[in-house]
């Protein structure tokens, strides 16, 4: 059974993040909805949201597939500042992708220039910075390799 280019566009992005220094200590896990269990600092997920087809030429369908990735902090306590306690994990993932070529795959990866906060507030308060990616590549018209 051959890998769909989808799961291998989210293996490579995986990849990249867990690369030695593996970032988040290595708490990188795809499509979990329960990303930081308690006892955790710090988490990513990396989500495969939506893709598009467009175009069939010469056997081959061009895609559009989006990715949202989830950077995940926790504090030690009420006073701590929600978005500095995710700065450098959100740093350090925006540079990993930054850095990556998925030529390899055939496929280009555009990171938004949007940030998404999310914050709980709870006895150790959490945030969540939200990136999305998406990823143009192309696919043969009866597989989807």
């Amino acid at each position: 059974m051959t890998t769909s280019a989808f799961a291998a566009i989210q293996a490579a992005l995986l990849g990249s993040l867990a690369a030695s220094p593996a970032l988040a200590g290595g708490r990188i896990t795809a499509n979990k909805t329960r990303p930081i269990p308690t006892g955790q600092t710090t988490a990513i997920v990396l989500r495969l949201d939506q893709t598009e087809g467009a175009e069939v030429m010469l056997g081959r369908i061009d895609w559009r597939t989006s990715f949202v990735l989830e950077c995940y902090a926790r504090g030690t306590g009420t006073a701590d500042d929600p978005v500095l306690l995710v700065d450098g994990l959100l740093s350090a993932v925006w540079g990993r992708l930054s850095a990556l070529s998925l030529s390899a795959l055939d496929a280009d990866l555009t990171i938004a220039p949007q940030i998404d906060w999310q914050y709980d507030d709870t006895e150790t308060p959490i945030v969540c910075a939200v990136l999305r990616v998406t990823v143009t590549h192309r696919t043969a018209v009866i597989t989807l390799d």
